[in-house]
């Protein structure tokens, strides 16, 4: 797929006019930093030039190489003291009033036949290439397909017509059709968003029940909190988008309250590593037992990473995809997942929204939980509860 001049697809020069124009809603003269993978850099000259046309100030671009981190975990001997911090955080602190764009370009492949025990030694460079940036930053992020991304998640397909497929789910998922993005149907998925989550803040539950095959897990959410939707707003009053396609709503959890069993139905890739058939049990809050078909050992050392990685930080509540993509289809990218599907995040609450008593670790996996057969319960303190998520969607 072309990524530049004459023969650029203009579906990739409406994604990025979108990203720029309402993900992270860029005004007048104001910076643009925009975070890469060198892969993308085509794509990122599409951006800059949107940004340009919006009338933004000054943009500038920080590319990333991925197989740096696997030099250095392959390399190094010994566990750095202290990570450097990144460079988007460099340029973030000295243009305190700037956007940030984050291209994220999965690589599922990545860190394949580096062991778990390498993986938690090292578990500073991981955290620092995954750090989000300052909460007073408006930063949203957008998928890039890499070639590792689609062969992996296509392997039938030879590569040129894997990133097509692949490419043509982003754009579905992102609400771009054609060489404009579908205001409709973006508003309509926004207000959406936007309706569940003044919603669930008026019906201020205690705590949040999944029920499918093979889970019965309920999880407290922190208290003096509130749940999230897609369009956030910094400490300006601008709002933006977190992500494209919209984030899910999601909220902190109290990880001291959970208890029961969590079966994932999805296959994961976790650093370079495939777990199938994943259970975890929970007792009081903490991570008592595992299961796999595969990956249970990896898991087990994973989750040693710090004292929080064995609980869970947030939950996040989706509805099932209305258009043509499957609610099964797996792109092992959070970016992708989580909107196709609810799920909770084992180890890190959001770090742009960390409050006392969030879970707080390095580790930050996202655990797939809906499916079709899932039903979500609301309840509260006194035992009462409620139906509020059947089939797919919300029952209000």
């Amino acid at each position: 797929m072309a990524l530049s001049g004459s023969d650029a697809d203009p579906r990739l020069q409406a994604l990025a006019h979108l990203a720029v124009t309402v993900g992270v809603n860029i005004q007048p003269q104001q910076p643009l930093i925009i975070s890469a993978p060198w892969e993308a850099r085509q794509w990122v000259q599409e951006a800059c030039r949107a940004a340009y046309q919006a009338g933004s100030g000054w943009v500038q671009t920080v590319y990333e190489d991925p197989e740096l981190l696997r030099v250095a975990l392959m390399t190094m001997d010994s566990v750095p003291q202290s990570a450097l911090p990144s460079p988007e955080h460099a340029l973030l602190s000295r243009s305190p009033d700037a956007a940030h764009l984050r291209i994220l370009g999965p690589r599922p492949t990545l860190l394949e036949g580096i062991s778990a025990q390498r993986l938690v030694d090292f578990h500073g460079l991981l955290k620092a290439g995954n750090t989000s940036t300052f909460h007073t930053v408006r930063c949203c992020s957008v998928p890039f397909v890499t070639e590792d991304w689609a062969r992996f998640v296509r392997p039938g397909l030879d590569t040129a017509a894997a990133m097509d497929a692949l490419w043509n789910d982003v754009f579905e998922l992102c609400a771009v059709v054609g060489a404009e993005a579908d205001s409709r149907a973006l508003q309509a998925r926004l207000e959406r968003n936007e309706q569940i989550t003044q919603w669930l803040n008026t019906q201020q539950f205690d705590w949040i029940q999944f029920q499918n095959n093979g889970s019965e897990l309920t999880v407290g959410l922190l208290k003096n909190t509130a749940w999230q939707g897609a369009r956030i707003r910094a400490q300006s009053v601008v709002p933006f988008l977190s992500a494209i396609p919209l984030e899910p709503v999601h909220c902190l959890l109290d990880p001291l309250q959970v208890e029961g069993t969590l079966s994932v139905p999805q296959s994961l890739k976790i650093a370079g590593h495939s777990v199938e058939g994943l259970a975890l049990k929970f007792q009081k809050g903490r991570l008592s037992a595992i299961t796999a078909t595969q990956g249970r050992s990896f898991m087990e050392q994973l989750v040693q990473t710090d004292s929080g990685a064995e609980r869970l930080g947030q939950v996040r509540l989706t509805e099932a995809s209305q258009g043509s993509i499957e609610p099964s289809m797996n792109y092992f990218a959070p970016i992708l997942d989580n909107v196709l599907r609810s799920g909770l995040t084992l180890g890190s609450a959001d770090k742009n929204r960390l409050v006392p008593g969030a879970n707080q670790s390095d580790l930050s996996i996202d655990l797939p939980v809906g499916d079709s057969d899932t039903r979500i319960y609301g309840g509260y303190r006194d035992g009462k509860r409620s139906l509020i998520y059947d089939r797919g969607r919300f029952c209000f």
